[in-house]
């Protein structure tokens, strides 16, 4: 997911584990040319996955990244 509208660099993943409770990876791990990104496991049940992108709204329009 394109988060670089938050301007978190690095820390885009710590951001969300500690505002939201969802622990992501950034994406800069995955390869070259995804920083900015963060990835997350859609292997979850929907109830749970909905809660979670529910979260990383709030806190991103909270931190005013959205």
């Amino acid at each position: 997911m394109d988060a670089s509208a938050l301007d978190r660099g690095e820390r885009t993943a710590e951001f969300f584990l500690n505002q939201a409770c969802v622990a992501l990876v950034e994406g800069a791990q995955c390869g070259e040319g995804s920083a900015g990104f963060v990835r997350m496991n859609f292997a979850l049940p929907l109830p749970i996955l909905v809660e979670a992108i529910k979260r990383m709204g709030q806190a991103a329009s909270k931190a005013g990244g959205l």
